[in-house]
């Protein structure tokens, strides 16, 4: 499984901050298998629990992240009508008297694996996921609470991982 750490460097890079074990805590939970009756090929599909503790930023900088994640390696969550999305991404909070939230994201993923023989060799390998066409979706976000600006989410490129820079450093609006 290639996903949970993946999505773990996605976070890490919108929040250095999360650069923690303790921290970024991801599990994964009801796994199970599909195989293709055809061959050894086979779909793991679970539920990415991904906790954040002591999370000090606004929360949409990270639901950003992890919507801008799911673009990528898993789109179908985010083509599907909001009762089905919200079964496959749900999440909870406890905001704290420290003003920092813990926030519990849980994910339906799936990995298709390919599995093939040849001349008595077996080759495993992992499928990307279909690209799905968005449209004109931004690659920057500023992030305003109350009008006042927080933050920012930045992708340079699709393969580039995403950047924050504090709002301090922004210029003014």
């Amino acid at each position: 499984m290639y996903k949970p750490a993946s999505l773990r460097a996605a976070i890490v890079a919108a929040a250095p901050d999360l650069d923690d074990q303790e921290r970024l805590v991801l599990l994964v939970t009801n796994g199970g298998i599909v195989c293709r009756p055809s061959g050894l090929s086979f779909e793991y599909r679970y539920q990415l629990e991904l906790n954040v503790l002591d999370y000090p930023h606004h929360p949409d900088l990270l639901m950003v992240t992890v919507l801008d994640w799911l673009r990528t390696h898993q789109p179908e969550i985010l083509q599907k009508p909001p009762a089905d999305a919200s079964r496959d991404f749900s999440f909870e909070a406890d905001f704290l008297n420290n003003g920092a939230i813990d926030i519990s994201i849980k994910l339906q993923l799936t990995e298709n694996v390919r599995i093939q023989r040849e001349s008595g060799t077996q080759t495993i390998t992992h499928l990307s996921e279909p690209v799905a066409d968005f449209g004109n979706i931004a690659e920057e976000w500023l992030f305003y609470v109350m009008g006042e600006l927080v933050g920012s989410y930045r992708k340079i490129s699709p393969d580039a991982p995403a950047t924050t820079i504090p709002a301090e450093e922004l210029p003014a609006p």
